[in-house]
């Protein structure tokens, strides 16, 4: 995530406060997020991937859309917008 913001915030207009790093940094964590999950329930209890990437993918996009709507409401997303 920080190679992104290193390699891309000279080249966009408001830098860290664009609408493109705002989507890819929620995007970089959200499949981040999956693959430590993924990794690590392949490793203590030897769950195959492939089921429970699935699972992941839907309890991520509920936890992160919900970060999300509360950024947009509460946050500072809507000021910036």
């Amino acid at each position: 995530m920080m190679g992104w913001h290193f390699a891309l915030d000279d080249l966009l207009h408001d830098s860290t406060f664009d609408p493109i790093n705002k989507i890819a940094t929620i995007a970089i964590m959200f499949s981040g997020s999956v693959f430590i999950e993924a990794i690590v329930t392949r490793l203590i209890w030897k769950y195959k991937i492939k089921t429970t990437v699935f699972i992941f993918v839907i309890g991520n996009i509920i936890s992160y859309g919900l970060i999300i709507f509360d950024l947009y409401l509460c946050g500072v997303w809507n000021k910036s917008l």
